[in-house]
């Protein structure tokens, strides 16, 4: 793992795509909210988190279709949407390692709790068949995965590799959006298993407001504590030590792209 001296150039980089990601956002009136250990840094430490290599943000679907829209006329963030479950936006800087902005996608879902885990086993189903080469390479390098799941995956894997990577992702995007109740809930419908299974009330994506990141104004959740709450639990303001992989899963990734 990267100390935080080694980590300073790419939080520096990272800040770079956060600013222009919000500005973006702002011209077009679109509305999204830090996520994940980028929330968990703006709340807690008013900033990144030490360890931290990558920076994420979450919005609903109708947000992302408009960002995704204006993107896609943009020359300096590039949006990604085939390499991985979730769409990536890139920003190559000089002749640095480039940095990566993940977004998840908030989908609604059935309050019905057997069409909730038959959504999500679909989901989890297209984790794997989304794999490409490179990220199927990032799984195996990770370790991640062992034993049966490793070998199940690997399966699932070679058999989306009988399709083109575009029409996967059609049908992905196609089921993310169905099974969707009386849209009292909502998911991260392209987030990794552990993710996509945490299901909360339509409502909290439905404010925003203003917090300082690094000196920067970034957009949040009004309802982020209970965001934070789902993901890490009652005692997210207290610290808890990285395992490591996800640094070292991200420094592959920066490599391979």
């Amino acid at each position: 793992m990267r100390s935080y001296e080694e980590n300073k150039q790419i939080h520096n980089d990272l800040l770079i795509i956060l600013k222009k990601f919000d500005d973006i956002c702002r011209i077009n009136g679109i509305k999204y909210s830090l996520h994940g250990g980028t929330l968990l840094g703006c709340i807690r430490e008013s900033g990144f988190i030490p360890w931290d290599d990558d920076v994420d943000v979450s919005m609903t679907r109708s947000e992302f279709n408009k960002i995704k829209r204006v993107l896609g006329n943009s020359s300096e963030l590039i949006i990604d949407e085939e390499t991985n479950p979730f769409p990536q936006v890139w920003l190559k800087i000089n002749d640095r390692e480039p940095v990566w902005l993940d977004i998840f996608v908030w989908d609604y879902i059935s309050e019905n709790k057997l069409f909730q885990k038959f959504k999500i086993v679909i989901m989890c189903f297209f984790l794997a068949f989304l794999k490409t080469p490179k990220t199927m390479h990032l799984s195996t390098n990770s370790k991640k995965y062992t034993g049966i799941k490793h070998i199940l995956i690997y399966f699932i894997y070679l058999l989306g590799r009988l399709f083109p990577n575009g029409i996967k992702h059609s049908w992905a995007n196609w089921f993310e959006q169905r099974i969707t109740g009386d849209h009292k809930y909502i998911h991260r419908s392209n987030d990794l298993s552990a993710g996509m299974k945490l299901i909360l009330p339509s409502y909290v994506m439905d404010e925003y407001e203003d917090k300082v990141f690094e000196g920067e104004t970034l957009m949040v959740s009004k309802y982020y504590q209970e965001i934070l709450t789902s993901s890490y639990g009652l005692n997210y303001m207290t610290p808890v030590k990285m395992t490591g992989n996800e640094v070292i899963t991200h420094a592959l990734a920066r490599k391979l792209h």
